[in-house]
Formats: structure tokens, C-alpha cells, sequence
């Protein structure tokens, strides 16, 4: 087991600095919002949220990593280990429900099998993102602790009130923070339905536990306009319905991996594929009458593993049909799916007692990791791997004008700006600017606009923004200075034309 912690630590930490140097304007989303509430103290009235404003359970654990951490990368980085480190603990404590002898095995498994999940998605551009804030994957996590809860109550046969109520509490505030959570709580009802159907135990606590899961979906309905109520402003985002093979295909279409990157989405799509399978199986074997003194685990057995197959069609199909996924980066919609099997896998080889089962299990792991091939970082990871984790060159060069010129406020692009703004150490505010310098009013505080408009002194990062447009608008800058990437414009005194939400 030793071995199996040193394993974990090397692959989390790789996988946190993967998560810490990658992130970008979107990633820093929440790193803003605490920002301006904690360290700025400016009005939140004036926030333009996205869609989904991921304010449970994503903020507050966030926020917390960043006030121990006291930087945000730090606290990136320390999420994506504390999302690892749950996964070790879902294993443990399923095991330990479904009564699998020897603790140290239980636990060399999960970290073994979590340390794969960090390692595999390290080296690419975008599967690391299920481990970042504001990117859906945490609606997995709530999910399958709310099973881990219901399940411990199949088991005793008897209703946990206080349980039942966490239940309620954690799916409503997951829900009223993620649209995409009701598709996890729908998964959840088919699982509780399938569970009462074919075990004979525990079916008030199934009732009353879907009537808590209804209700908290209700209730996060309601808690959806709690942002709007004080004040700010959420993107709307409404698809359409559309049941067709067009877009079920169209989703199809984006798993294959981008050219020259890793095949990791082979690893992940044939691992689910295999937990799928698994799942299945476990489910019949639960489903056939129990021996009387194995009745309470099957019970728990069958909920558990029929929650994530119902859970991944719910999703899969739900986010294919709603019309939701547009292009391949709205994989993060199902990416929460790919951490599962990394949680049913080792419990598979835990239940199965016999070694010719565990190393038919092994073989099949070993060879889908054959057929991803050697992994390796992208340009774009080794590029952001070799600089600093917590400074990059570009904002030291920043912060160095911003001191020299006096400036507490800048412009930039969208994906520059946050990014800026949360790793600069010198007080530095960079607004974001679409290409022709209008206000890019997305996830952003638009009360900064206004707070820089008097500025006797400001940067714009000239990197994606158009040079005409610039001087019509600001004027000509009094000097040209040049920063890894892209040359920054210095003014001093304010702009010709301000910009204003």
C-alpha cells in the first residue's frame, strides 16, 4: 500500500500542476468571482455569470483551497488533488458497504486506480478539465455520493432522515447551481425504481428517498433565480429538444482525438465501456435471488450499480438530444462520466474473490491502455509545463510595465485577460475586449469598466484585439513596449472614446 500512496501522490501532483498551468479565462471563472468578493470587495450586482453559475458544491470548495492556498493556481491546483483524493474515498467506502474483506487491498486498489485516472489525463489539452472548477464534473461526484447515502439505507432497511434531508439539500443546490445535475437525478429516480422492482428490501426508503431527490430538484428550480434576485445578470442558455439520430451521431463524431494529440479518449470511452458492462453485470447478479444472508448487499449492490448505468444514458442521451453540444469542447458535459469507471473498476476486481476473474480484468485494462499508446504532452502542455507554475514570463513582463507605468488597469482579450488579472503580483486589473474593443460581456464584472475609465494610466494587451479599432477608440498610444507574445500598449491619460458596459 505504500507503493500504491507514492503512486497517487506523483500522479495527483502532476495532474494538479497539469490543472494549475492550463487553466484559462473560463477555468478562472470562480477564481474572479472570489476575487472580487473577498480581495476586491467589488459589487457582485454587476456580474455577468455563465449559464450554469456553479455556485455548489464548485465555490465553496474552491473558495476555501484559495483562502488556505492564498493564490489561485494554488487552489486550482489543490482542487483537482481534492477531487482525486475523493475518488480514493468513494472506493473505500463503497467496499466497506459492500462488506470487501481486507482493508489494505480496498485501499491499494483505489489509489491505484485513481493514480491512472490522474496519470491518463494529464498529458492533453482538455480531458484534464474534468478535474477544474465550474466544469460540470462535480454534478458526478454529488451523484454518486447521493447513491453511496441511499444505498447505506437499502442496506439497513431503514430510512436515515438525516441522510434523506442530505440527499435533498445536496441535489437542490446542485441542480440550482447546474441544469445538467437533473440529468444525474433522473438517472438516480431509474435507479431507485430498478432497485424496488427487483430486490425486495427497502422500498419505503427508495420512496421516500425519490421524493427527496424530486423535491430537490424542484427546489433548484427555484434557487436558478437566487443570482438574478440579487442583482446579477446569468447567460441564458436555453436548446431545444430535438430527438434524432442527426444528433446523436453529431456527438458521436467528436470522440475520436484531436490530430496529434494523445488517444486518450480511447482509454477513457473503452473504460467506460467496460464499467458499463460491468455495471450490467452486477446489477443481474444482484437482481437474481440472494443468497439470505447476502440480501442487505445485494440490495446496496444493485442500486449502486444500476445508478451509474442509468446515470450515463440519462446524461449521454440528454446532453445529445437537448442539442446542448455543439462542438467538441461541450465534452465537458459528459466528462464527469469518465470518472466513474475509475470508481467501479477497482471495485470489480475487490468483489471478485477469484484471481483467473481479477487478471481477466487486468488484461482487458492493460489492453486499452496498449491501444491509447505511449501517452505524451501536447506543445501547448509542454510549452505551459516548462515555465513557472504561478508566474508566467508574460505577466512578470506585465507587472513590470504596469510598476513602471503606473498603470492599474489594463485591456485584453478574453482568454489573456482573467488569466492576467488572477496571476498578476502587481494589483494589475485586466478588462476583457472583443477584437473591435467593444465590452466582452461574458462571466465578467462589468462595474471594473467602469472603475477604469478614469484611469490616468493603462496597458492594452494588443494579442487578439485589432490595432485600428484601438486607435479610433483610445487613441495612440505613447509608447510600444513588446512581452513574451505580444506587444503591449502604454497610454497615459484617458482614453478618446472610454469603455463602458
Amino acid at each position: 500500500m505504500a507503493l500504491a500512496l507514492a503512486l497517487f501522490v506523483r500522479s495527483a501532483a502532476a495532474m494538479g500542476r497539469a490543472v494549475a498551468v492550463s487553466a484559462d479565462s473560463d477555468a478562472l471563472y470562480l477564481a474572479g468571482l472570489y476575487r472580487d468578493l473577498f480581495v476586491d470587495r467589488v459589487s457582485l450586482k454587476t456580474w455577468t455569470l455563465q449559464p450554469a453559475p456553479s455556485f455548489f458544491p464548485d465555490l465553496p470548495l474552491f473558495a476555501l483551497l484559495r483562502a488556505v492556498t492564498g493564490h489561485p493556481s494554488a487552489a486550482l491546483y489543490a482542487y483537482a488533488v481534492t477531487e482525486l483524493s475523493l475518488g480514493v474515498l468513494f472506493v473505500v467506502a463503497i467496499a466497506r458497504l459492500l462488506e470487501v474483506p481486507g482493508a489494505w487491498q480496498t485501499w491499494t486498489a483505489a489509489l491505484v486506480s485513481m493514480s491512472a485516472l490522474a496519470y491518463f489525463n494529464s498529458f492533453g489539452d482538455f480531458f484534464h478539465i474534468l478535474f477544474a472548477p465550474s466544469c460540470h464534473a462535480s454534478c458526478a461526484w454529488v451523484s454518486l455520493g447521493c447513491a453511496l447515502l441511499v444505498a447505506r439505507q437499502v442496506k439497513a432497511d431503514r430510512l436515515a432522515p438525516v441522510a434523506a434531508l442530505a440527499v435533498l439539500l445536496l441535489t437542490a443546490l446542485t441542480a440550482g447551481s447546474d441544469r445538467l445535475h437533473a440529468l444525474y437525478a433522473a438517472g438516480l429516480l431509474v435507479a431507485f425504481a430498478f432497485t424496488a422492482a427487483v430486490v425486495r428490501r427497502g422500498r419505503g426508503v427508495l420512496a421516500a428517498n425519490a421524493a427527496a431527490v424530486v423535491a430537490g430538484v424542484v427546489l433548484g428550480g427555484r434557487l436558478e433565480g437566487v443570482p438574478v434576485w440579487l442583482g446579477m445578470t446569468v447567460s441564458s442558455f436555453d436548446p431545444v429538444a430535438e430527438f434524432s439520430w442527426a444528433r446523436l451521431l453529431h456527438v458521436l463524431g467528436f470522440l475520436p482525438p484531436p490530430e496529434n494529440g494523445p488517444d486518450v479518449v480511447v482509454l477513457d470511452t473503452g473504460l467506460l465501456a467496460l464499467a458499463l458492462v460491468l455495471a450490467f453485470g452486477a446489477s443481474a447478479v444482484a437482481a437474481a435471488r440472494p443468497r439470505p444472508d447476502r440480501r442487505a448487499t445485494s440490495g446496496a449492490l444493485a442500486l449502486l450499480a444500476s445508478s451509474f448505468v442509468a446515470s450515463v444514458a440519462c446524461v449521454f442521451f440528454g446532453a445529445a438530444f437537448s442539442g446542448a453540444y455543439t462542438d467538441p469542447w461541450r465534452f465537458r458535459y459528459l466528462q464527469g462520466l469518465l470518472v466513474w469507471p475509475y470508481v467501479v473498476l477497482p471495485l470489480a476486481w475487490l468483489l471478485w474473490r477469484r484471481w483467473g476473474a481479477r487478471l481477466t480484468l487486468a488484461l482487458a485494462f492493460a489492453a486499452l491502455v496498449h491501444a491509447t499508446g505511449r501517452p505524451a504532452p501536447s506543445e501547448k502542455m509542454k510549452a505551459l509545463l516548462e515555465g513557472p507554475t504561478f508566474y508566467p514570463a508574460h505577466t512578470a513582463c506585465v507587472d513590470d510595465l504596469a510598476r513602471r507605468h503606473g498603470a492599474r488597469f489594463a485591456y485584453g482579450d478574453y482568454w489573456s485577460a482573467r488569466r492576467t488579472t488572477e496571476l498578476s503580483r502587481a494589483g494589475l486589473r485586466v478588462l476583457s475586449l472583443t477584437w473591435g474593443l467593444g465590452v466582452y460581456d461574458w462571466i465578467v464584472n462589468r462595474g471594473w469598466y467602469e472603475k477604469a475609465r478614469g484611469a490616468s494610466a493603462f496597458l492594452v494587451l494588443m494579442n487578439r484585439l485589432d490595432p485600428g479599432s484601438a486607435r479610433a477608440r483610445l487613441g495612440s498610444p505613447a509608447l510600444v513596449e513588446r512581452c513574451p507574445g505580444e506587444d503591449v500598449w502604454v497610454y497615459r491619460g484617458a482614453p478618446r472614446s472610454p469603455i463602458v458596459p
